[in-house]
């Protein structure tokens, strides 16, 4: 088989990290009542929702796959669901920590 040059997707990463931190952060403010319920809508649902980009994940590991550049694959998906975990608990325990 010949593997294809498939670039990492770090444009996606970043997105997803940095909107998960931002949701993290959003939601911290939401569950200590400190941000009005439609702030929360709007951003932390509607804003989050659309800036990052669970689709262009799924399509950009898939075209990893078919690259057969499968260890960047399993990296790219591995990292993004790390990365966006800790990203959003870092906002959510960051914004919880000052508040007290």
């Amino acid at each position: 088989y010949k593997r294809q040059k498939v670039n990492f997707p770090i444009g996606t990463w970043v997105i997803n990290v940095s909107g998960s931190l931002l949701l993290g952060i959003l939601a911290a403010l939401h569950v200590s009542h400190s941000l009005a319920e439609w702030i929360w809508s709007m951003f932390g649902i509607g804003f989050c929702g659309a800036y990052t980009t669970f689709s262009t994940f799924g399509i950009e590991t898939v075209t990893l796959i078919e690259a057969k550049n499968y260890k960047k694959a399993m990296i790219y998906v591995i990292s993004s669901i790390v990365a966006g975990i800790l990203a959003a608990a870092t906002g959510y325990f960051l914004v919880i920590n000052i508040s007290l």
